[in-house]
């Protein structure tokens, strides 16, 4: 039987080469999982955020709606309302904002 012959060492060099690139390519799971987590806790403190505005601004607006209809003061108990809920999410923004810094 005749023996295979026998590459040249310049392309082994290269094999080699190549396999360590492809080791370099190759996305380590454990780190995305890591970085994915952090991503979503992020977006997650973010969503937490924009839903306290919300819900400070539509409280107080609905309870300035509430209070002009009972005591037949126009839209200006709405409006102070609006005002009240609108800088009561923009603080409570403000403060998550220098927490997350």
């Amino acid at each position: 039987m005749a023996e295979s012959p026998r590459p040249p060492e310049s392309e082994k060099k290269d094999a080699g080469a190549h396999a360590d690139d492809l080791l370099k390519a190759t996305p380590d799971p454990h780190r995305e999982s890591q970085q994915s987590s952090e991503e979503l806790a992020t977006w997650h403190r973010l969503a937490g955020v924009g839903i306290e505005f919300i819900v400070a601004f539509g409280l107080f607006a609905w309870l300035g709606w509430w209070l002009d209809k009972k005591f037949a003061t126009g839209p200006w108990l709405l409006i102070a309302g609006c005002a009240l809920g609108f800088t009561s999410g923009l603080w409570s923004l403000i403060k998550a904002a220098r927490k997350m810094m």
